[in-house]
């Protein structure tokens, strides 16, 4: 080693997205990956990772801090850069696999066209805006989910939604980003805490105490069901219904209120 021998080198964080592509080539589904760079697209072929967790350009070291995009990354560049899925797998592989992906990456089904206008109306969706609650030790967990039809999606993910139409040929629904930006607000709306909470997670949270001060949840309780929203797993928050046992202040809920939080 001499000083002839070092050149200067940049480091920074990965700004970049995973994106996934599958293609129908009978008898095989054909799943190849890029970085996305804004509106550049870096195919995994030219991807270089160096020391484990860096990708690698022009002097520049980015490192891959999410734990996901890395073993993505991992396994196609030790897998050629391709997959591919024989057609009898493939059912159960995107149902067990792809699907859960899609919770942190965009997946892009090039053989999956959009709905038709007559393929909607056959089916005659409707959306209906969804909270579910839960509890994670000392915290309520606060996740918005929207339905179409019969499949929920939460709002915060990028699930993607398909169907079959009566000939039995796949289809995909757009999401309502509208009506889902929409539910987003109306649910950041009823406490500051919740504008901190939009990156990184799908689903918002408050302390228990929080959750509780000032009758918080039943002022927000009644704002979302009179724009519609049905609240589930309230009876499932098990430290709340001790602490308001034979609290008079239960009888504030909204009329219907208890038997929607029960379902």
């Amino acid at each position: 080693m001499s000083a002839k021998s070092l050149v200067p080198v940049e480091l920074n964080t990965l700004d970049a997205e995973v994106q996934l592509s599958v293609f129908k080539k009978d008898p095989f589904y054909e799943i190849t990956g890029e970085l996305q760079f804004n509106d550049i697209s870096v195919p995994f072929k030219n991807v270089v990772l160096r020391n484990e967790y860096f990708v690698y350009n022009q002097n520049i070291f980015s490192l891959v801090a999410h734990p996901d995009m890395l073993k993505i990354i991992r396994f196609f560049k030790t897998n050629n850069e391709i997959l591919l899925i024989h057609s009898s797998k493939y059912g159960a592989f995107m149902k067990n696999i792809l699907s859960n992906l899609e919770e942190r990456i965009h997946i892009n089904y090039s053989y999956i066209q959009k709905a038709t206008k007559v393929q909607l109306e056959d089916k005659n969706y409707q959306i209906e805006k969804v909270i579910y609650l839960r509890q994670q030790e000392n915290y309520i967990g606060i996740t918005p989910v929207m339905k179409y039809g019969e499949v929920e999606v939460p709002v915060y993910s990028r699930k993607q939604i398909f169907d079959t139409d009566l000939n039995g040929n796949p289809f995909k629904i757009e999401r309502n980003d509208a009506a889902e930006a929409r539910f987003t607000s109306l649910i950041m709306m009823q406490h500051p805490d919740f504008e901190d909470q939009m990156d990184g997670y799908q689903y918002f949270y408050l302390h228990r105490d929080k959750f509780l001060d000032n009758n918080w949840f039943l002022d927000a309780f009644e704002i979302w069901r009179n724009e519609g929203v049905t609240i589930l797993g309230f009876n499932e928050l098990k430290t709340i219904n001790l602490i308001l046992t034979g609290q008079k202040s239960i009888s504030r809920l909204p009329a219907g209120s208890i038997g929607l939080m029960q379902n």
